[in-house]
């Protein structure tokens, strides 16, 4: 009898703990995401701002008493490329991890230059692989240029890396 009263302690115990927990994870993962601006990332573009179509970006951090031989742009690369596909014109934003402890996003925009935008979605990926972001709209008559824009993040050690990345195009 004791063996059992200890058993059904310790699941109802077990059972308080986990119940408690499910809080903490809604808790965090309830929690509200920064936004881009996507306005203010637009004028930087407008005001003579130069951003590369591909990049390397972020710094991996070493452990606490070792000594790092990995260089800026060692987490992740990330690239923005327009292209023209059955009447439509896409906007393409990649960015690959280069190791195994980051988590990348990549989100794209698109807009007829100088005019309004439309924006894809924020997608993620980890380790090495490539989160692709793909946006895309009519082209209307008439050669017209268009122009992408892409913000990359990288994470590593709770360190959050941002790069943005740029393509300009007439169809």
């Amino acid at each position: 009898m004791f063996k059992f009263k200890k058993l059904a302690t310790s699941i109802l115990s077990l059972g308080i703990v986990f119940a408690g927990t499910s809080n903490v994870f809604a808790a965090e993962t309830n929690s509200k995401e920064p936004t881009i601006n996507w306005d203010n990332v637009w004028e930087s573009v407008d005001s003579g701002t130069q951003l590369p179509s591909t990049t390397n970006f972020g710094s991996q951090s070493p452990v606490d008493g070792e000594i790092s031989l990995m260089a800026w742009g060692d987490l992740a690369s990330g690239s923005t490329a327009l292209s023209l596909d059955s009447g439509k014109v896409k906007s393409t934003g990649k960015t690959k991890g280069k190791v195994l402890t980051t988590v990348t996003s990549a989100t794209t925009s698109l807009r007829l230059s100088g005019m309004g935008y439309i924006t894809g979605p924020k997608e993620t990926a980890i380790a090495k692989f490539t989160a692709t972001s793909v946006v895309s709209t009519n082209n209307p008559s008439g050669t017209q240029t268009f122009e992408g824009l892409t913000i990359h993040t990288a994470t590593d050690s709770g360190v959050l890396y941002e790069a943005r990345t740029y393509d300009s195009k007439s169809y």
